[in-house]
């Protein structure tokens, strides 16, 4: 079991929908489209391109860099992180896969803030020689 309240474990599992989603937004295409994927929606694609590059990939660097910053911070700074990436990322998504522009617009400052903040607090961490790294907290399986 991953904790969705703390450690960075959560930030790989949090990774894990979005391959999914990723997996299904493929498969969709490819049956949708396969005579001709340039007819294929341009929302639909970026939704998929989100999901594996934001939704998975920036997770696992985020819940990386967390694991190994030595940066001192408040501990809800990291939940921060995670709640605003996570949600800002699927809002996102259903944006796009609803067309909607009034829900990327919601979560695209949510996603943007969220990433900013990993950037700010975390990044400095790690190029401090005078930290010491943290130990990443293990998964309980």
């Amino acid at each position: 079991r991953v904790s969705l309240s703390s450690g960075t474990a959560r930030f790989a599992a949090f990774a894990t929908p979005f391959f999914i989603v990723n997996i299904g937004l493929l498969t969709y295409l490819i049956a949708n489209y396969i005579e001709d994927f340039e007819a294929a929606p341009t929302r639909l694609l970026l939704a998929m391109d989100h999901s594996i590059f934001v939704g998975v990939l920036t997770n696992l660097l985020v819940g990386w860099i967390v694991s190994m910053s030595g940066a001192r911070r408040p501990a809800w700074v990291d939940s921060a992180v995670f709640w605003g990436l996570n949600l800002g990322v699927a809002g996102f998504i259903v944006g796009l896969i609803a067309d909607s522009s009034p829900i990327i617009r919601v979560a695209t400052p949510v996603l943007g803030l969220a990433l900013l903040t990993a950037i700010v607090v975390h990044v400095r961490g790690l190029g401090d020689p005078r930290t010491t790294f943290a130990r990443p907290t293990p998964a309980v399986v």
